[in-house]
C-alpha cells in the first residue's frame, strides 16, 4: 500500500526514487529558500500558494530543494544545493501527481499522434511520384 500513497500523492521522481513535495520552517529550508529562490522568506511562503507561480523557476527549484532534503536529511545543505543547481528539469526529474499532468498528456498525446501519423505517410506517398516526374 506504500506505493499507491506515493503515487496519489503529488511530488516528483528523481534518480528513481519518489520525493513528495514537502517544505518547513526548518533552519536548512529556510537557507535553502533563500539562497536558490533568492526572496524573502514569507514571500515566497506567499508565492508558494499560488498554483501558477510554483511554475516560476526558482520557485519550483527551491521546492525541489527541499523536497530533496526532507527525504535525504543526512545531506548537507551544500549538497542538496548542487544537486538541484545541476538537475536539467527536462531530463532528471518526472513530475508526479495532480490532474493537470493527466490531462496534459491525454489531451496532447492521442490527437496530435493520430493525426500525425496518418498525414505523415500520405504526403511522402504524393511527393515521391511528382519528384520522379521532374
Amino acid at each position: 500500500m506504500p506505493e499507491t500513497d506515493s503515487q496519489q500523492e503529488a511530488g516528483f521522481e528523481f534518480d528513481g526514487r519518489f520525493y513528495p513535495w514537502k517544505l518547513s520552517d526548518t533552519g536548512k529550508d529556510l537557507l535553502l529558500i533563500d539562497r536558490i529562490s533568492n526572496m524573502a522568506v514569507d514571500q515566497f511562503f506567499y508565492l508558494v500558494e499560488d498554483d501558477e507561480v510554483v511554475l516560476r523557476g526558482s520557485v519550483l527549484l527551491t521546492m525541489i530543494a527541499t523536497s530533496l532534503r526532507a527525504g535525504n536529511p543526512n545531506w548537507s545543505i551544500e549538497r542538496v544545493y548542487r544537486t538541484v543547481m545541476d538537475l536539467s528539469l527536462g531530463e532528471d526529474i518526472e513530475m508526479i501527481g495532480g490532474d493537470e499532468v493527466e490531462d496534459e498528456e491525454g489531451k496532447d498525446s492521442p490527437p496530435v499522434e493520430e493525426d500525425s501519423a496518418e498525414q505523415e505517410p500520405e504526403q511522402t506517398s504524393s511527393t515521391s511520384p511528382a519528384d520522379e516526374s521532374s
